[in-house]
């Protein structure tokens, strides 16, 4: 831990105990002074003094914080902002979405319409290749005719006497050589009139590329500035998880990290080697919940039981191996030769800090032996299955007040590590034995047994015997 922090806890810790010192002192000296402020009794006031100096204390202790340690200001003054500025890019971003997959909507119909002009186009084209085929059987039809003319003209003179009767034959030909002409003109004006068609459709399509080109322009700037949004949005979102995750505790003040049975051998350096091996394991533990190494290379200082002979160091605790040391002193010169060890943290510990804990050892003595009473209760006649069962639950399953609780406590059993709880039993088992006591005219008795020898370590596994009240019959 940096020296500028043990410091600045160190002061608060001073000033709380200052401020509480000052105002128990003043309250107290003005009570004796029977002195008054606003009108008020001087009982009454000693107790306002009192109650402004423990205002003082967490006012103050806040305004530092905030002052001296930015992840605290952030949470007080800019979280709501925070989050206000994740909401607003989550909202753009899905606009932004929203418009991509329309541009990606209009490039298709784009496409597609530049499919059926290219289509159009195809069929154009066919068509005048046919049309094309027409002018060139006319064409030759044309170099027919005028060959054939050629011919009778070579002929005239020598056919003169038949000029009659080939005039009407040559009238035929002309008439056949007006009409050839009148089918190439317009097979001229049909094929200029499909060539207009064409470069229209050309450049129908050239437009359609176009607007297809431009609309994937703006589908990639869409998407740049989309991957860039979202970028944004995951940085703050980190930011966000990195504020509440550095205000938050890993490990709370008195958790049980380990806890285990030792054995005290012939051999002093095993002994130590099993409280080393419940250091490891706590390591293990806080590992992953995220602690930082300390000067020790491990995640966990064990700092207490201190020994009274040895000076705190820079840290303010004893050294560790004087700890350990402690420890193993008391398990070997301890009467009993089994010890239930717990390995506990006696500091609140926040993300990328080191964990302080304690041993506390006890004797692992038998508690309860295999089939002995807990406890016992008498359960009264004619009663219904939920108050059956809410007796037995106050009696054995009440976490906070149950007779099997107080029972185990006394004992100085340790409960489960998990639930806090003392006493193993389904529901399942209650509601069998409430069905037992319910709708009887005579009392029963509830006897909660032990299932099992049980030690101080733990857990309590219990069974429930139903029985009828002595001297009562069925």
């Amino acid at each position: 831990m940096h020296l500028y922090t043990v410091a600045f806890i160190l002061a608060l810790l001073a000033f709380g105990g200052v401020a509480a010192y000052l105002g128990d002192v003043i309250g107290y000296r003005l009570g004796r002074k029977r002195l008054s402020l606003l009108g008020l009794r001087p009982r009454t006031t000693a107790t306002l003094i009192g109650v402004l100096a423990g205002i003082l204390i967490p006012a103050v202790t806040v305004a530092v914080g905030a002052w001296q340690v930015g992840t605290v200001r952030t949470a007080l003054f800019q979280l709501q902002d925070i989050k206000n500025q994740v909401a607003t890019l989550t909202h753009e971003r899905d606009g932004l979405q929203q418009q991509r997959d329309a541009l990606f909507e209009g490039k298709k119909r784009a496409q597609e319409a530049a499919q059926q002009a290219r289509d159009d186009a195809a069929r154009e084209r066919t068509r005048l290749g046919e049309v094309q085929q027409h002018l060139d059987a006319a064409q030759s039809s044309l170099s027919h005719a005028e060959s054939s003319l050629a011919v009778l003209r070579g002929e005239s003179g020598r056919l003169r006497a038949e000029g009659t009767r080939l005039n009407g034959a040559l009238q035929s030909v002309r008439q056949d050589l007006t009409s050839a002409k009148q089918h190439l003109e317009n097979a001229k004006v049909q094929l200029t009139q499909l060539k207009t068609t064409r470069l229209q459709l050309q450049a129908q399509v050239d437009e359609k590329q176009k607007q297809v080109d431009g609309l994937s322009q703006q589908v990639t700037t869409l998407t740049t500035e989309l991957q860039t949004q979202e970028k944004r949005l995951i940085d703050q979102s980190q930011a966000l998880h990195n504020v509440f995750a550095a205000s938050r505790p890993i490990v709370d003040l008195g958790t049980e990290l380990v806890r285990a049975v030792v054995t005290r051998t012939n051999d002093i350096d095993a002994l130590k080697n099993q409280l080393v091996e419940l250091l490891i394991l706590a390591d293990h533990a806080v590992e992953t919940a995220g602690a930082a190494k300390g000067e020790n290379g491990r995640f966990v200082r064990a700092v207490g039981p201190t020994p009274s002979d040895v000076a705190p160091d820079e840290s303010g605790f004893a050294p560790e191996g004087r700890v350990l040391g402690l420890v193993v002193k008391q398990l070997w010169d301890a009467r009993e030769t089994s010890h239930v060890v717990r390995v506990v943290v006696v500091r609140r510990t926040f993300l990328n800090q080191q964990v302080y804990v304690v041993f506390y050892a006890q004797p692992n003595l038998l508690v309860f032996r295999k089939g002995q009473t807990i406890v016992q209760r008498e359960i009264p006649p004619r009663q219904s299955d939920v108050d059956a069962f809410e007796q037995l639950w106050r009696l054995i399953a009440d976490p906070k007040r149950s007779e099997v609780r107080r029972q185990a406590q006394a004992a100085e059993m340790l409960p489960d590590p998990n639930t806090e709880r003392f006493g193993e039993v389904e529901v399942r088992q209650l509601y069998e034995a409430a069905a037992k006591c319910a709708g009887r005219d005579t009392p029963v008795t509830v006897r909660v047994e032990a299932a099992e020898d049980t030690y101080t370590v733990g857990p309590l596994a219990i069974t429930l015997d139903v029985s009828p009240a002595r001297g009562k019959s069925p």
